[in-house]
């Protein structure tokens, strides 16, 4: 019997993002769409709106750590990667946009999760989630809006 083959980078992130799905659906009470249900054929209102109730989600579980714990900025470090995952899944679906993969020959990568749009941007979602996270209310939508709607 043959090896598994290791899951690409692509595959892990897409992995990582519906499991977070499956957490925020357990964890709050907002309706998470599933990356595959925002397409681009649906338009960008559909995007908008998935995006909306992820900060929504977000803000519930942003209230929760505030509640709960005294710092909440270490509480929700742990949110970042997987909500910068989800959204990127959620551009990669309804845009066309593509993991950028880390330079292999770099000899001290960094943590960022970045994705090119088709227009060419490359966008550091990691960097931008733990922003929205810890700036206390959760506004990804904003940044998805400056990428899908023409000036």
């Amino acid at each position: 019997m043959a090896a598994a083959s290791p899951a690409s980078r692509d595959e892990q992130i897409a992995a990582l993002a519906a499991r977070f799905v499956v957490y925020l659906r357990q964890g709050t009470d907002v309706e998470i769409d599933d990356p595959g249900a925002v397409s681009d054929a649906r338009g960008p209102a559909v995007l908008l709106a998935a995006v909306e109730r992820l900060d929504l989600a977000l803000a519930q579980l942003t209230d929760m750590a505030s509640v709960y714990d005294s710092g909440a900025s270490p509480a929700l470090e742990p949110l970042a990667l997987p909500a910068a995952a989800l959204t990127g899944e959620y551009l990669r679906h309804a845009t066309g946009a593509t993991w950028l993969a880390p330079d292999p020959d770099d000899p001290m990568p960094d943590d960022t999760l970045m994705i090119v749009t088709s227009d060419g941007i490359a966008i550091d979602l990691l960097g931008l989630t733990r922003a929205a996270l810890l700036g206390g209310e959760p506004n990804l939508r904003a940044v998805v809006v400056r990428l899908v709607t023409p000036e």
